[in-house]
């Protein structure tokens, strides 16, 4: 019997778990990777700032009068990003960076023009800064010049933080993690201190490790963008700096555990989840969490009857297409961690997963490669049978800033399943320059085998992009994959182009002009014109 969280009912005949075309395409794949080494040799940062060892840890008030700072390595110089690609910043800033065994300590002071003084406005933890007095650090803690950590604060001390990927092509704005942040307005501008457990991040151990890092100021009075080590684009992760003179951090197994428990009073059953307790109207209800660090660059967390009722609900949308709408994840334990599995085709998309009795997942970065895995029970409830669903994904660096992804997804229910293979790559050619490309073959009980794949070159820099792409879906791609993720539509040959212009006048009461071009046009695997579409705009400010 097909579950109801299948969305067709196709009778296809069998086929075996790995059909022999994408088994040889992976082996290629993963065999030529062996070949090309992780990284090219290590380039010199544009820049280089050394930290300063703390003696004693600075105290998080946003004044720099530990003693620390006064023996710190402090640099400015900043260039701008725009409006003036590659002119000295306007909003002059000066950086330093301390650390002790425990923490990264990092100063900034920021003065405001005389003439143009501005405060910051945002308050709200993780609003968007790009607009306002604010600045930022980016960390990246493996020296792979293609993911970061990133630390934004402003005149008001508000935090922001997230993880950046693929040299820019991935932000992960729901990564949190606890750390401090003090700042102070004076006559001359402001300054911040920021603190950072290095036990909230992950990180290679040993002595002598040389991170990249950057750092970013805002000063939207002269809508400028300027930055420590010069970038060509914000996001561009590979144009970094280096940071040296850091101790040998470590990390240790530690385990938290986290239980939980409920009574409710209800005439209604809890939706079929496991109770301690039931009697009349009456339920007790418990769970718990278990997060456990396997050192400084592997972790992982252990659920049983994890509790969502806490979890913001979906906004309504009328939909008034043939798509199916797509809702994102809220769930904090799918939240944590998913960066890695995102991928332009969605093979695995955690919502089709629905309320879980047990759960294992962990993900880290070991060597040269980073990885993820996730396995949940869903129990039966609402005409839904119980399935366990699985997924792993393994990425590899190459060419330094550039890498090969391998993905496997399975949901199994009573003798039957759906499974997804899908491999992958970025290779990123410097001066924004990047090739993107995918193959995913999909599977279920009793059906045919179906794929799917694309190709795109594009060029990303801060004052123009554009992009070609080639995608090919067969007809029951779809049907295959979005009992566990998430395929809009299928049965198209695409063609996709499209770019932007951005152009600084700042004369005549204009600031600046943006334009943008696209267009798209897809047919049918047999021959059928399906859509059609061109747009583009311009904008003055």
């Amino acid at each position: 019997m097909t579950p109801s969280f299948h969305p067709y009912n196709r009778c296809r005949r069998n086929v075996p778990p790995l059909t022999p075309l994408l088994a040889a395409l992976c082996l290629l794949t993963w065999c030529c990777a062996s070949l090309v080494p992780a990284r090219e040799p290590d380039e010199p940062g544009l820049r280089t700032i050394r930290a300063a060892r703390a003696g004693q840890a600075p105290e998080i008030d946003g004044l720099l009068d530990d003693a620390c700072w006064q023996d710190a390595d402090w640099q400015g110089d900043f260039i701008q990003l725009k409006p003036s690609p590659g002119e000295p910043a306007r909003a002059r800033t000066r950086v330093a960076v301390a650390c002790d065994d425990t923490h990264l300590y990092v100063a900034f002071r920021c003065f405001n023009p005389p003439e143009n003084q501005v405060n910051s406005k945002i308050n709200r933890r993780d609003g968007n800064m790009d607009t306002d007095n604010a600045v930022t650090l980016y960390l990246d803690s493996f020296h792979t010049r293609r993911d970061c950590y990133y630390f934004s604060t402003n005149s008001l001390g508000t935090q922001v933080d997230g993880r950046i990927g693929e040299d820019g092509g991935a932000n992960d704005k729901n990564w949190d993690c606890t750390w401090q942040v003090k700042s102070r307005e004076d006559s001359l501008g402001w300054t911040a201190e920021m603190a950072i457990p290095v036990n909230e991040i992950r990180f290679p151990e040993g002595e002598g490790h040389t991170w990249g890092i950057n750092f970013r100021r805002n000063y939207p009075v002269f809508f400028e963008t300027s930055f420590w080590t010069e970038r060509d684009a914000a996001w561009r992760i590979s144009r970094s700096g280096d940071l040296v003179g850091l101790g040998g951090f470590r990390k240790k197994f530690s385990a938290a555990l986290y239980p939980y428990i409920v009574s409710l009073n209800s005439n209604t059953p809890s939706s079929g989840r496991k109770t301690v307790y039931s009697s009349g109207g009456t339920e007790v209800i418990s769970g718990a969490d278990l997060k456990f660090d396997l050192g400084a660059t592997v972790n992982g967390n252990l659920t049983y009857n994890p509790d969502f009722a806490t979890v913001e609900a979906d906004l309504e949308v009328i939909n008034l297409t043939r798509y199916e709408t797509f809702y994102p994840e809220k769930r904090l334990y799918f939240l944590e961690g998913a960066e890695l599995f995102s991928t332009r085709f969605n093979v695995f998309h955690s919502r089709r997963i629905g309320d879980i009795d047990l759960g294992l997942k962990t993900n880290g970065r070991l060597g040269d490669f980073n990885f993820a895995a996730l396995s949940a029970h869903e129990r039966a409830a609402g005409g839904r049978q119980s399935s366990l669903t699985s997924v792993f994904r393994l990425q590899k660096d190459v060419l330094g800033k550039s890498n090969i992804g391998l993905s496997a997804v399975d949901r199994s229910w009573d003798g039957e399943y759906n499974r997804v293979y899908s491999t992958d790559a970025t290779i990123n050619f410097g001066r924004g320059y990047r090739v993107e490309t995918q193959y995913a073959g999909s599977f279920a009980s009793g059906g045919e085998f179906e794929s799917a794949y694309f190709a795109q070159l594009s060029r990303d820099v801060q004052l123009y992009n554009y992009h070609f792409t080639y995608t090919n879906i067969d007809p029951g791609f779809r049907e295959n994959v979005n009992p566990v993720g998430f395929i809009q539509d299928d049965d198209r040959r695409m063609l996709d182009f499209g770019g932007g212009h951005e152009q600084w006048i700042r004369r005549y009461g204009i600031d600046k002009i943006n334009s943008n071009i696209n267009g798209n046009v897809f047919w049918s695997h047999s021959g059928a014109l399906r859509n059609v579409e061109a747009g583009g705009w311009v904008g003055v400010t």
